[in-house]
């Protein structure tokens, strides 16, 4: 752990000092705006359609407010034309890879939409998959899925090799946002 973007998506959420957040959410709508500007037609070409609306998968915890991730949509007013809160939290479990049909709850206005589903770290995809599941059983279409991080479990190389080698693996390519993440 200890790299930038690591630093970023915890702290924008959980930083004691207000102005770390506030100042990480800025780095949060411009990574995703960044992203988004650059491979928007990339997602849609490999859906094989646009979006019109992205929302945010919402936390499961009780959070007084809108999620950090919705404050830092809000700084950027071409990513805040486009977001809709489409899901509320349900009152199904959702376990480290168990998705639940009931996780999440969509909202009416999900009903016809083409939804890019945004969320800020993405560890087995249950929470992803669970909102998912909910928008489309409201009528929506899922576009695609954006995760700003990914989570690797590496502290126990010896129990899961696969993991510290694919770590190891992409850790040896420079970033670059030119490069899709769909290439």
């Amino acid at each position: 752990m200890g790299a930038q973007l690591h630093n970023v998506l915890r702290d924008y959420k959980y930083a004691e000092d207000e102005d770390v957040r506030r100042r990480h959410r800025y780095h949060i709508a411009a990574l995703l705006l960044r992203f988004l500007s650059t491979h928007r037609g990339c997602i849609e070409r490999a859906a094989g359609r646009p979006y019109d609306v992205l929302t945010v998968v919402p936390s499961k915890r009780g959070r007084a407010g809108a999620h950090p991730l919705e404050q830092a949509i809000e700084l950027a007013p071409a990513l805040r034309e486009i977001h809709q809160r489409l899901l509320d939290p349900g009152p199904g479990e959702i376990g480290r890879n168990r998705p639940a049909v009931d996780g999440f709850v969509a909202r009416p206005a999900a009903g016809g939409r083409a939804v890019l589903l945004v969320d800020d770290t993405l560890t087995s995809g249950a929470k992803l998959q669970s909102a998912a599941e909910a928008l489309t059983a409201a009528g929506a279409t899922v576009v695609a899925g954006v995760v700003l991080g990914r989570v690797i479990d590496v502290s126990d190389p010896q129990r899961y090799p696969e993991r510290a080698e694919f770590w190891r693996a992409r850790a040896r390519v420079p970033f670059d946002f030119a490069t899709c993440c769909l290439e």
